[in-house]
Protein backbone atom coordinates (compact mmCIF):
# COMPACT_ATOMS: atom_id res chain seq x y z
CA UNK A 1 0.00 0.00 0.00
CA UNK A 2 2.61 2.32 1.02
CA UNK A 3 4.03 1.81 -2.26
CA UNK A 4 1.31 2.23 -4.46
CA UNK A 5 0.80 5.84 -2.80
CA UNK A 6 4.25 6.19 -3.38
CA UNK A 7 4.23 6.08 -6.62
CA UNK A 8 0.45 8.04 -7.38
CA UNK A 9 2.35 10.72 -5.85
CA UNK A 10 6.05 10.24 -7.57
CA UNK A 11 3.68 10.26 -10.94
CA UNK A 12 1.58 13.15 -9.81
CA UNK A 13 5.01 15.16 -8.92
CA UNK A 14 6.21 14.35 -12.29
CA UNK A 15 2.93 14.83 -14.24
CA UNK A 16 2.84 18.57 -12.65
CA UNK A 17 6.34 19.51 -13.34
CA UNK A 18 6.49 18.71 -16.68
CA UNK A 19 2.78 20.22 -16.84
CA UNK A 20 4.62 23.35 -15.23
CA UNK A 21 7.57 23.61 -17.00
CA UNK A 22 5.60 23.50 -20.30
CA UNK A 23 2.96 25.94 -19.34
CA UNK A 24 5.92 28.48 -18.46
CA UNK A 25 7.59 27.85 -22.06
CA UNK A 26 4.06 28.32 -23.79
CA UNK A 27 3.59 31.81 -21.39
CA UNK A 28 7.27 32.79 -21.95
CA UNK A 29 6.85 33.04 -26.02
CA UNK A 30 3.67 34.03 -25.94
CA UNK A 31 5.10 37.15 -23.68
CA UNK A 32 8.33 37.25 -26.31
CA UNK A 33 6.25 37.55 -29.17
CA UNK A 34 3.20 39.23 -28.56
CA UNK A 35 3.01 42.61 -29.83
CA UNK A 36 1.68 43.97 -26.23
CA UNK A 37 3.70 47.43 -25.10
CA UNK A 38 4.17 45.72 -21.93
CA UNK A 39 6.44 43.15 -23.40
CA UNK A 40 8.54 44.75 -25.81
CA UNK A 41 11.24 44.79 -23.78
CA UNK A 42 12.12 41.29 -23.78
CA UNK A 43 12.47 41.66 -27.86
CA UNK A 44 15.81 41.29 -27.57
CA UNK A 45 17.51 38.53 -29.57
CA UNK A 46 20.72 38.92 -27.88
CA UNK A 47 19.56 37.58 -24.75
CA UNK A 48 17.55 35.02 -26.28
CA UNK A 49 20.40 33.50 -28.61
CA UNK A 50 24.22 33.91 -29.51
CA UNK A 51 24.68 36.10 -32.52
CA UNK A 52 27.90 33.96 -33.23
CA UNK A 53 27.18 30.86 -33.77
CA UNK A 54 23.20 30.49 -33.16
CA UNK A 55 20.84 31.20 -36.53
CA UNK A 56 18.14 31.85 -33.86
CA UNK A 57 19.48 34.64 -33.35
CA UNK A 58 19.09 36.26 -36.47
CA UNK A 59 15.49 34.81 -37.24
CA UNK A 60 14.91 36.74 -34.07
CA UNK A 61 16.84 39.47 -35.03
CA UNK A 62 14.59 39.87 -38.19
CA UNK A 63 11.47 38.74 -36.70
CA UNK A 64 11.74 41.30 -34.32
CA UNK A 65 12.22 44.78 -36.96
CA UNK A 66 15.94 44.67 -36.83
CA UNK A 67 18.18 46.53 -39.21
CA UNK A 68 19.29 44.30 -41.49
CA UNK A 69 16.71 42.15 -43.17
CA UNK A 70 16.67 39.71 -46.33
CA UNK A 71 17.54 40.73 -49.37
CA UNK A 72 14.63 40.99 -51.99
CA UNK A 73 15.96 38.46 -54.69
CA UNK A 74 18.41 36.16 -52.55
CA UNK A 75 21.22 34.51 -54.77
CA UNK A 76 20.39 31.19 -55.21
CA UNK A 77 23.91 30.26 -53.87
CA UNK A 78 25.34 32.65 -51.79
CA UNK A 79 22.55 33.94 -50.51
CA UNK A 80 22.57 37.73 -50.53
CA UNK A 81 25.47 39.43 -52.18
CA UNK A 82 27.88 42.51 -52.66
CA UNK A 83 29.48 44.91 -55.33
CA UNK A 84 28.59 41.98 -58.34
CA UNK A 85 26.14 41.30 -60.33
CA UNK A 86 23.10 38.73 -59.29
CA UNK A 87 23.53 36.21 -62.43
CA UNK A 88 27.42 36.35 -63.41
CA UNK A 89 28.62 37.22 -60.33
CA UNK A 90 30.88 39.60 -62.51
CA UNK A 91 32.23 42.66 -60.16
CA UNK A 92 30.54 45.71 -61.47
CA UNK A 93 34.02 47.84 -62.07
CA UNK A 94 34.92 44.61 -63.79
CA UNK A 95 34.95 46.49 -67.17
CA UNK A 96 37.52 49.26 -65.73
CA UNK A 97 40.17 46.82 -65.06
CA UNK A 98 41.12 47.13 -68.83
CA UNK A 99 44.59 45.97 -69.73
CA UNK A 100 45.91 46.02 -66.02
CA UNK A 101 45.93 43.04 -63.53
CA UNK A 102 43.28 42.48 -61.58
CA UNK A 103 43.20 41.75 -57.39
CA UNK A 104 40.50 40.63 -56.25
CA UNK A 105 39.03 41.33 -52.12
CA UNK A 106 37.76 38.77 -51.12
CA UNK A 107 36.15 38.82 -47.26
CA UNK A 108 32.93 40.22 -45.23
CA UNK A 109 32.43 43.43 -43.92
CA UNK A 110 35.99 44.67 -43.05
CA UNK A 111 36.77 43.65 -46.72
CA UNK A 112 33.74 45.96 -48.21
CA UNK A 113 34.19 48.55 -46.33
CA UNK A 114 31.57 51.33 -44.84
CA UNK A 115 30.62 53.59 -47.83
CA UNK A 116 31.40 56.60 -45.44
CA UNK A 117 34.66 56.22 -45.62
CA UNK A 118 37.60 56.21 -48.84
CA UNK A 119 37.76 52.29 -48.88
CA UNK A 120 40.35 50.07 -49.86
CA UNK A 121 39.04 50.32 -53.92
CA UNK A 122 39.11 54.33 -53.57
CA UNK A 123 42.58 54.47 -52.32
CA UNK A 124 44.10 51.70 -54.65
CA UNK A 125 42.71 52.22 -57.49
CA UNK A 126 43.91 56.34 -57.05
CA UNK A 127 46.75 55.67 -56.33
CA UNK A 128 49.24 56.20 -59.57
CA UNK A 129 51.59 53.67 -58.17
CA UNK A 130 49.28 50.90 -57.53
CA UNK A 131 46.58 51.82 -60.52
CA UNK A 132 49.36 52.23 -63.65
CA UNK A 133 49.85 48.40 -63.70
CA UNK A 134 46.49 46.93 -61.21
CA UNK A 135 42.79 47.76 -60.67
CA UNK A 136 41.05 46.32 -57.40
CA UNK A 137 38.13 44.90 -57.25
CA UNK A 138 36.43 44.27 -53.92
CA UNK A 139 34.60 41.29 -53.52
CA UNK A 140 33.98 41.83 -49.77
CA UNK A 141 30.10 41.81 -48.63
CA UNK A 142 29.15 42.17 -45.35
CA UNK A 143 28.06 39.43 -42.82
CA UNK A 144 29.78 36.39 -45.05
CA UNK A 145 31.47 33.38 -43.52
CA UNK A 146 33.97 31.64 -44.39
CA UNK A 147 31.79 29.40 -46.46
CA UNK A 148 30.35 32.26 -48.35
CA UNK A 149 33.52 33.76 -48.96
CA UNK A 150 35.19 30.61 -50.65
CA UNK A 151 31.55 29.83 -52.78
CA UNK A 152 32.10 33.65 -54.31
CA UNK A 153 35.97 32.84 -54.54
CA UNK A 154 35.40 29.33 -56.48
CA UNK A 155 32.78 31.36 -58.82
CA UNK A 156 34.77 34.08 -59.75
CA UNK A 157 38.11 33.80 -59.82
CA UNK A 158 38.89 32.19 -62.81
CA UNK A 159 36.51 34.71 -64.46
CA UNK A 160 39.52 37.18 -63.93
CA UNK A 161 42.71 37.02 -66.35
CA UNK A 162 45.81 35.98 -64.24
CA UNK A 163 44.31 37.86 -60.98
CA UNK A 164 46.04 38.42 -57.94
CA UNK A 165 43.49 37.21 -55.10
CA UNK A 166 44.03 38.40 -51.31
CA UNK A 167 41.38 37.08 -48.36
CA UNK A 168 40.46 39.47 -45.70
CA UNK A 169 38.79 36.84 -43.20
CA UNK A 170 38.18 37.55 -39.37
CA UNK A 171 37.50 35.55 -36.15
CA UNK A 172 34.13 35.82 -36.58
CA UNK A 173 33.83 34.49 -40.08
CA UNK A 174 34.69 31.48 -38.82
CA UNK A 175 31.44 31.34 -36.47
CA UNK A 176 29.32 31.65 -39.24
CA UNK A 177 29.97 28.92 -41.58
CA UNK A 178 27.45 26.31 -39.90
CA UNK A 179 24.12 29.18 -39.53
CA UNK A 180 22.11 28.21 -42.31
CA UNK A 181 20.77 32.19 -41.61
CA UNK A 182 22.27 35.32 -41.04
CA UNK A 183 20.91 38.59 -42.21
CA UNK A 184 19.06 36.28 -44.94
CA UNK A 185 18.86 32.95 -46.18
CA UNK A 186 22.90 31.59 -46.67
CA UNK A 187 24.40 28.23 -47.44
CA UNK A 188 25.65 26.17 -44.81
CA UNK A 189 28.70 23.86 -44.08
CA UNK A 190 28.53 20.83 -42.79
CA UNK A 191 30.54 17.98 -41.91
CA UNK A 192 30.50 14.97 -43.80
CA UNK A 193 32.01 11.93 -42.47
CA UNK A 194 35.68 13.02 -41.83
CA UNK A 195 35.88 15.76 -43.88
CA UNK A 196 34.29 19.12 -43.49
CA UNK A 197 32.39 21.21 -46.30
Amino acid sequence: MAFKKFAVNSILVLLSTGLSLVAAEWIFRYMVFSSAPAFKGLKDAGVLADPFNEAAYWKLYYLFGGEYGPPADPHPLLGWRGDFKPGSLMHHQAAEVGARRPVLLYGDSYAQCMPEVTCFQQLLNTDTAFARDHFLLNYGTGGYGVDQIALLFEQTFLRYERPVVVFSLMVTDMDRSPLDWRTGQKPISASKGTAYG
